[in-house]
């Protein structure tokens, strides 16, 4: 197994070594992809069922404001203080 040896400089007169093995970089890094891949993947469902939920209660909305105009229904008044005539 081969080691990953980095040598970070910094403002100081010491440097500081990171010391990895290959397999612990590529276990964090294939690890790290999956739970990426996993985050979005959930992200993208909630995103489709919130979209459906918004199309089906605007839809609903729609038809019932399209049915109330054809069959000549008043209007229904949202706040007591708007007027519609």
């Amino acid at each position: 197994m081969r080691n990953v040896v980095r040598r970070i400089k910094t403002n100081s007169s010491l440097d500081i070594l990171i010391l990895f093995s290959e397999a612990t970089l590529y276990y964090f890094f294939s690890t790290l992809a999956q739970v990426l891949a996993a985050l979005v993947a959930l992200i993208a469902v909630l995103v489709h069922f919130r979209i459906n939920a918004l199309r089906d209660f605007l839809v609903g909305d729609g038809n019932a404001i399209l049915r109330r105009t054809e069959q000549k229904e008043k209007p229904i008044i949202l706040s007591p203080c708007i007027q519609i005539d």
